[in-house]
């Protein structure tokens, strides 16, 4: 591999990672209580125990998590299936997924992440979908293809493997969010399906590479879908859908939520329709309706993708644009970003001070940051701070 399998600070996080009782949330309270993760390593269980809401219990089952070995053998796993592990610290983890209350502690990447995939909207529904579901995930992945976003889904049966199949097909980028470890693959009949996205995309897991497909894990792998991506479209849902599960995340993240509507007399489509009629999703039909909730990027999306965002054709070949982090780039800019680019320092500034600065709301205010991330001007640092490119 060209790049490190894992970094020298994602080896920290890796041990803690595997340590037994430590989620994301449990992780975050020891790095506040401690104030670093090397400190975190060599506290003693009843240092560990003066933690909030970690017990005799859990401080044992950590430190004795920290003692073992199995962090290497992880490693050296990794490295035989060509699988890199990236903690929050290191640049390749998603950016995105920083802005979420409960990150992953270490994400395993199949493939190959890259900075604009935060340029992403996930596609998500039923697994027993109609061929009128199917068509329409495929028809949208298309679009969203064709309008330079990435596509991110599940990888399961129905709409999740409609939307993957044809963002391939369209050449673009698209990512699969597993809920078993990447020694698995699930569906098991979809190795030739996970192999295609790592070629053209990433396979991505925040589970210990022999974690098995259990029930338990998709509910946390579809926050990563939601907090991976800018918004999600819902395609069909039933009540009782998992996609419901990613949407209503999606809506906690203040991500947009998009749901397609369908007959009232299917089951498929009552998820769906609920989302719609209740207010928590948009109702869509077309890629526009989209591209306008999307603020800034949408409209960018919109402008390069010419007559496709509206009659799904080709979009022709894109704008040209300057090289990233050049002066050239920045000459480039909005107002807009020209404002917060401005207001950015080689200082770290927090997301919520540099909404203040700016007399920006969150939503406009991340969509910019995202493009300016992408443009190479700025980076995003732990912590939800941005700062200035040297």
């Amino acid at each position: 591999m060209n790049k490190t399998v894992c970094s020298d600070i994602c080896r920290q996080y890796l041990r803690l990672h595997l340590a037994g009782e430590v989620g994301p949330i449990t992780f975050a309270r020891l790095i506040e209580h401690f104030g670093s993760i090397e400190r975190v390593l060599a506290a003693s269980r009843s240092h560990l125990r003066d933690v909030e809401r970690v017990g005799a219990k859990t401080a044992e089952s950590i430190a004795a998590g920290l003692r073992s070995d199995a962090w290497q053998e992880e490693v050296a796993l990794a490295e035989r299936l060509g699988v890199r592990i990236l903690c929050r610290e290191d640049d390749d983890f998603p950016r995105p997924l920083l802005n979420i209350p409960d990150p992953p502690i270490c994400l395993y990447v199949l493939g190959e992440l890259r900075r604009e995939d935060a340029l992403s909207v996930a596609i998500v529904g039923s697994r027993q979908a109609s061929m009128y579901g199917l068509e329409q995930a495929q028809r949208f992945a298309e679009l969203l293809t064709q309008a330079g976003l990435c596509v991110i889904s599940g990888m399961a049966r129905g709409v999740d493997q409609s939307a993957h199949l044809a963002a391939l097909r369209m050449g673009g980028r698209t990512i699969a969010v597993l809920g078993c470890g990447l020694t698995h693959c699930y569906p098991p009949e979809s190795v030739e399906l996970r192999d295609r996205i790592a070629g053209c995309g990433a396979v991505v897991s925040e589970l210990p590479l022999a974690a098995g497909p259990q029930a338990g894990n998709f509910p946390r792998r579809n926050r990563i879908i939601a907090g991976m991506s800018l918004g999600t479209l819902v395609v069909e849902a039933g009540q009782r859908s998992g996609a419901l599960i990613t949407a209503r995340v999606a809506n906690e993240y203040n991500r947009e939520v998009f749901a397609l509507p369908g007959r009232v007399d299917m089951l498929q489509a009552q998820g769906t329709n609920d989302l719609i009629r209740q207010g928590y999703a948009k109702l869509v039909t077309g890629l526009p309706d989209i591209l306008d909730e999307l603020g800034e990027v949408g409209e960018l999306l919109s402008s390069a993708a010419g007559p496709a965002a509206s009659t799904g054709g080709d979009s022709g070949a894109p704008t040209a644009s300057a090289e990233p982090g050049t002066p050239a780039a920045i000459g480039q800019l909005t107002p807009v970003q020209k404002r917060i680019y401005e207001a950015l320092t080689a200082d770290p500034l927090h997301m919520e001070q540099l909404a203040a600065a700016c007399d920006m709301p969150i939503g406009p205010l991340s969509a910019a940051l995202t493009m300016l991330q992408i443009k190479g001007l700025i980076k995003q640092l732990p912590g939800n701070q941005f700062c200035r490119r040297s």
